[in-house]
């Protein structure tokens, strides 16, 4: 009578092996017949490549490679086929260095990924850096794959490889070259207080696209930035004082810096509202320019040496000083705005000059007030107001 075999696997020896195979398997179950007939066993959809009857309870089996994730063994007897789902892996496909950790922000380097379990064929390996795909994936061996890196502005990423089902990273592997500034352009060396002047900024590896980079001046960031392309980038600067700044730029999560790469222009005085001053001070002075800044950035005014009682910021044109306590002519107007240089309007502002209103003598006091030829006689004579030739007091 014929006699239908229902193999029953209830265990296996081993349940991951690596994707080139190899490894022997020892399936124990139930039905695997009483003899060696046909026996067949299977992980996933690929025979084993060798199958070895050993009793109705026991066969062995030599693994062929693969790259899918959990697979079903199964043991054909006769006609009968019994199966353990899920019971058998391949080796998930890992990094272990890359040829190169560096690369350009315009991508297209060839770097190679070394590692195991990458497959024995070309089973359309994919490597990416990061979440971006390399432009070109080639398989060369089980333990190598080769990338042709793509564009990017990342700062470290990891590396991940795609084999088959199975995926293997490396974590802070890869990262792009920072942008590098070169030239701000010769207006950069002679920016208006009020900003709103676009400069183009040139330099290298600002990215193949517009991920939307953005500049700053010192620490004031430009009002807009635009991409222009890979070595250029146009910045509208903000307002700012005088004196010189570095300038930075960001592209994706990468950042370079130029140092003393632009200034603002120094502020100018054109003119002041008055050019003298009584030697008690307290005379509010205009002074009419440009340059000044847009905001109160503690702009200062001194006559000579003396700093202003106080310096009052009105707009980027005018500032006005309540002079100080003073003698002399032939003064200085300094104005100081922001850290750059001073602006010196040279000779331009005096002090009153001493008046005599009376003289006190021993004959009594003499009116000054008087024509001129009185009492000046009198000073050029000090004896006929001391009563003694020769003398005075």
């Amino acid at each position: 009578a014929y006699q239908l075999y229902l193999p029953e696997i209830l265990d296996i020896s081993h349940q991951n092996q690596p994707t080139v195979g190899g490894a022997v398997v020892t399936v124990s179950g139930s039905q695997f017949t009483d003899f060696s007939i046909t026996q067949r066993a299977s992980v996933g959809n690929t025979r084993c490549e060798e199958t070895k009857w050993h009793s109705d309870t026991s066969l062995s089996c030599l693994a062929g490679p693969g790259m899918r994730g959990t697979r079903t063994v199964a043991v054909t007897a006769v006609d009968g086929v019994g199966s353990l789902s899920e019971s058998f892996s391949y080796d998930g496909a890992s990094i272990r260095l890359l040829s190169r950790g560096n690369v350009p922000a315009t991508g297209s380097v060839m770097m190679t990924i070394k590692g195991q379990d990458y497959g024995v064929a070309g089973y359309s390996p994919k490597a990416a850096g990061g979440f971006t795909a390399c432009e070109a994936s080639s398989w060369v061996s089980d333990s190598s794959i080769v990338c042709k890196s793509a564009p990017g502005l990342s700062s470290t990423r990891h590396v991940a490889l795609t084999a088959g089902m199975r995926v293997g990273t490396l974590t802070h592997s890869l990262s792009y070259d920072a942008p590098s500034l070169v030239d701000i352009g010769p207006e950069g060396d002679a920016l208006l207080a009020t900003g709103k002047l676009p400069v183009t900024v040139s330099g290298t590896l600002f990215g193949m696209d517009d991920r939307s980079p953005a500049a700053r001046l010192g620490g004031s960031a430009c009002e807009a930035s635009g991409w222009v392309s890979d070595t250029a980038l146009v910045c509208k600067v903000a307002p700012g004082l005088n004196g010189r700044f570095a300038i930075a730029l960001t592209a994706g999560t990468r950042s370079g810096t130029l140092t003393d790469a632009a200034a603002y222009a120094p502020p100018m005085v054109i003119s002041i509202t008055t050019e003298n001053s009584p030697t008690t001070g307290g005379v509010l002075v205009s002074a009419s320019g440009q340059s000044f800044s847009v905001f109160d950035g503690t702009s200062a005014v001194r006559m000579g040496y003396t700093g202003c009682e106080a310096s009052v910021w009105v707009a980027d044109s005018s500032l006005v000083c309540k002079t100080a306590a003073g003698i002399g002519s032939d003064k200085d107007v300094v104005i100081t705005a922001g850290s750059g240089p001073l602006f010196t309007l040279a000779s331009t502002f005096v002090y009153d000059l001493p008046e005599i209103t009376a003289l006190s003598t021993s004959e009594g006091t003499v009116d000054t007030t008087t024509p001129k030829n009185d009492w000046l006689t009198k000073i050029v004579n000090p004896g006929l107001m001391a009563g003694v030739s020769g003398g005075g007091n």
